[in-house]
């Protein structure tokens, strides 16, 4: 299983988990949300391997750790990029973090 970090940009603005979660489903990739702890969540992209361990206060998404699943298809990879870029999110070292 891959890992990735994603945390804001100085461009990133506050998103809940079930704006986040929306932005997933639009983007073809629906997910379902459950509770680790009140500040705590999975993301869970069934019939994928793949989620996101989602950490929030205030409400909104502060940091997402995305699992990417042995069987998973390259393209969730992909749009699970696309969707935390859109929402000004980045997993890359040299990213402009907030």
């Amino acid at each position: 299983m891959s890992e990735l970090y994603f945390a804001p940009t100085k461009r990133a603005h506050p998103i809940t988990l079930h704006d986040l979660q929306q932005r997933f489903v639009s983007a073809g990739l629906p997910c379902t949300i459950e509770e680790d702890s009140p500040d705590t969540h999975w993301l869970v992209f069934e019939p994928h391997e793949c989620t996101i361990y989602a950490s929030t206060k205030d409400g909104n998404v502060i940091l997402a750790t995305f699992n990417l699943g042995s069987a998973d298809e390259p393209r969730v990879l992909t749009t699970v990029e696309q969707v935390m870029d859109g929402v000004g999110f980045s997993a890359d070292d040299d990213a402009d973090y907030a």
